[in-house]
């Protein structure tokens, strides 16, 4: 009875055991995206000798957690300087400003230009900055 009694309690803690669930494995971390990019500047159009002119990146992503980096060309052709943003988990959307002052009688009219990546989308919104008079107002 002895014998058959701790078999069949070795058999049940096996059973146990074996059945017992396996630790949860994390799911596959998900991957940054970036879904959306629209660029907007404030004021559009300005008027010399000086004029700040913001120009907003709005960047849609999938909520995944990493970083985004914005590239930025100026209206006149130039290159801006670059921007990084660390994007938590659940976050949707980042917004990246850069502010420039344009001065000067030179008139320029161009495209400022957002590349992003990880995704190398882009966005563009076109800057005015006018001297009317050769400058003089």
């Amino acid at each position: 009875a002895v014998a058959v009694a701790v078999a069949v309690g070795a058999t049940g803690a096996v059973w146990w055991l074996r059945d017992e669930p396996a630790p949860a494995e994390s799911s596959p971390a998900r991957e940054l995206s970036v879904a959306t990019v629209a660029v907007s500047a404030d004021p559009a159009v300005a008027r010399c000798p000086r004029a700040t002119v913001a120009l907003v990146a709005t960047i849609g992503t999938n909520g995944a957690a990493g970083s985004v980096s914005v590239a930025w060309t100026l209206p006149d052709g130039s290159s801006g300087p670059g921007q990084s943003f660390a994007v938590e988990d659940g976050q949707r959307e980042i917004v990246a400003r850069l502010d420039i002052t344009l001065t000067g009688s030179n008139a320029v009219a161009g495209d400022a230009v957002a590349v992003v990546r990880p995704s190398g989308l882009r966005a563009r919104t076109r800057v005015t900055y006018r001297c009317p008079d050769g400058g003089r107002q």
